[in-house]
């Protein structure tokens, strides 16, 4: 089965001197949910199951344990939040955004 590919005219140009600020900013938040995925899931050798994955609104990690349940954390780069999703059905989110 063959998938469609992805014209370059269908992303966005991302200039980098322009979205620098921006790049760090993520990059911070990035580190944080890493070391929660990092003292929170079973270890990989080399440090694989501290990953996020590409989704269809931004960044998600795979699902992390914690006691009876599990939770995924969502970087939705198009509503600009932070959401967390828990395996019981409650559901966070915080706004992205400067401080």
């Amino acid at each position: 089965m063959s998938h469609p590919s992805v014209s370059p005219e269908a992303w966005p140009t991302l200039p980098y001197k322009d979205w620098t600020d921006t790049c760090a900013t993520i990059h911070m938040w990035m580190q944080i949910v890493g070391k929660v995925q990092l003292e929170l899931s079973p270890w990989v050798n080399h440090s694989w199951h501290v990953t996020s994955f590409v989704g269809a609104r931004g960044l998600t990690t795979p699902p992390i344990p914690y006691g009876e349940r599990t939770f995924q954390i969502e970087f939705d780069f198009i509503d600009h939040a932070l959401g967390i999703a828990v395996s019981d059905g409650q559901t966070r989110s915080l706004p992205l955004g400067p401080p």
